[in-house]
């Protein structure tokens, strides 16, 4: 199939609409739900305030709701800000001031620590930062009562889409700049080079917030395969999905396979 020359992020969604999209555990969202999930939040989203150029910061673990408020905010043509969920709070202060983004997402709670605290105090301390929305269980999608019509202007496939943070060896993380088609393309070819089909199943274990893991899970749905989704890497539990879930493609990181490479002296 040629690709499109104004493809967009929700059209990886285009298809086979009964297949799941994101695997979390139990939990399983389809490639139509995730769809109109996204929709509705772009509405809601919408409602809060949020408009075409404005920006959005998530601050959240992998899951349902960080890929829902990517969608949406593709759709409303606003800029989002991936921040670690191992950054300190003066790291992410400073990545909210460069980005001015007027919206912090967060979960109730993570890693045991209180990130909705966290992000009230960072709204007490600055003037851009508008709205603080806490979400109770990131891996399910936001349940937004808005209607999945989007009444907002709808953005466009040149807006800014994605600002990545670098990862701050030198001083304090600075920001790089993506477009919605060239996001939207790129995870078309990869899921092209990677031959994913919607018989298959991707470990997504690394986090959303970096290029590496954001760009796996795109390109997962663009292929039309599944997403098993892991908040944080425990290598037992990957062992037991790859049974439970057939999962057939796995991407990782030098901390994932390295120490277990090591002692097998391959």
């Amino acid at each position: 199939m040629p690709l499109n020359p104004d493809l967009r992020l929700l059209d990886l969604l285009d298809g086979h609409d009964t297949r799941p999209a994101l695997i979390d555990g139990s939990l399983q969202v389809t490639r139509a739900e995730l769809r109109e999930a996204a929709l509705r939040a772009a509405s809601h989203l919408a409602d809060l305030g949020l408009h075409r150029g404005d920006t959005l910061a998530i601050w959240l673990p992998n899951g349902a709701a960080w890929l829902q408020l990517l969608l949406a905010c593709a759709e409303l043509g606003v800029m989002v800000v991936p921040i670690s969920t191992r950054y300190k709070t003066a790291e992410v202060q400073h990545l909210l001031d460069v980005s001015r983004a007027r919206m912090l997402v967060v979960p109730r709670q993570f890693l045991d620590q209180d990130f909705a605290a966290q992000g009230h105090a960072l709204q007490q301390q600055m003037n851009t930062l508008e709205q603080v929305l806490v979400v109770e269980d990131p891996a399910r999608v936001l349940p937004c009562a808005a209607a999945a019509t989007l009444n907002s202007p709808r953005g466009q496939t040149h807006d800014l889409l994605c600002c990545f943070s670098t990862s701050g060896t030198t001083g304090f993380p600075k920001l790089a700049a993506h477009g919605h088609h060239s996001i939207a393309r790129h995870a078309w070819h990869v899921a092209h080079a990677f031959d994913l089909r919607p018989t298959d199943a991707m470990l997504c274990a690394l986090p959303l917030y970096g290029v590496f893991g954001f760009m796996t899970v795109l390109a997962t749905l663009a292929g039309g395969a599944a997403c098993v989704l892991q908040p944080v890497f425990d290598a037992a539990q990957a062992a037991q999905w790859v049974r439970t879930h057939r999962i057939t493609h796995a991407v990782g990181s030098d901390s994932m396979f390295a120490p277990k490479i090591g002692r097998a002296h391959v």
